[in-house]
């Protein structure tokens, strides 16, 4: 017992050191980044062709769910919608945006279902909607044009960035309900050499 009592000051003393630095390692895990900010950074890398000569690419996966159990799913390539520059200096005056002006995407749903091996299968290949996406990099927005709801515009709201991913709610109201979807869209560099 006495020697135990000895070491209790080195047994203090350590857990005063360590618990300080454990709760600063909890404290400083990734908060959330402002989506302007992430965004910018991908417009940076593309614009000034950060790798050299190239093609540059954002690959996105998009989902959505809401609350009657309907999930969608899309994914294709961005491409940079260049910003203005200054004409002396180079730098960005007005920021662009990832886009997809001329290709449509197909937007899969969990409750459009078809039957292969003789079983029923949600996110039918031949009932999708067309959709096209854009994010921009003057204020972090994305938005949707859902072609095949009369080419209606909307986009997401509250839009939160963390570890990568955007995710926001949709402005209106999904079909069959009165909450609006929650949408979660991931962003991957893909440069393809010349």
């Amino acid at each position: 017992m006495a020697r135990l009592l000895a070491r209790w000051p080195l047994v203090l003393t350590l857990l005063a050191l360590l618990v300080p630095a454990l709760m600063h390692v909890s404290s400083t895990s990734a908060m959330p980044i402002s989506c302007t900010t992430m965004i910018r950074g991908y417009e940076d890398w593309a614009f000034y062709q950060r790798q050299g000569a190239g093609t540059y690419l954002l690959t996105f996966h998009m989902v959505s769910n809401q609350d009657n159990g309907i999930v969608s799913y899309s994914e294709g390539l961005l491409n940079l919608r260049p910003p203005v520059t200054d004409a002396h200096t180079g730098a960005i005056i007005a920021h662009g945006y990832f886009g997809t002006d001329t290709q449509e995407f197909s937007q899969y749903f969990s409750d459009r279902r078809f039957t292969a091996a003789g079983h029923s299968r949600p996110f039918s290949p031949t009932a999708t909607d067309l959709l096209h996406l854009s994010v921009s990099a003057q204020d972090g927005g994305v938005g949707m044009r859902l072609d095949s709801w009369g080419r209606t515009n909307t986009w997401l709201t509250n839009v939160i960035c963390d570890q990568g991913v955007m995710y926001g709610w949709q402005n209106v109201a999904g079909p069959g309900t009165t909450n609006k979807p929650l949408f979660i869209l991931s962003l991957v560099k893909n440069f393809q050499p010349r």
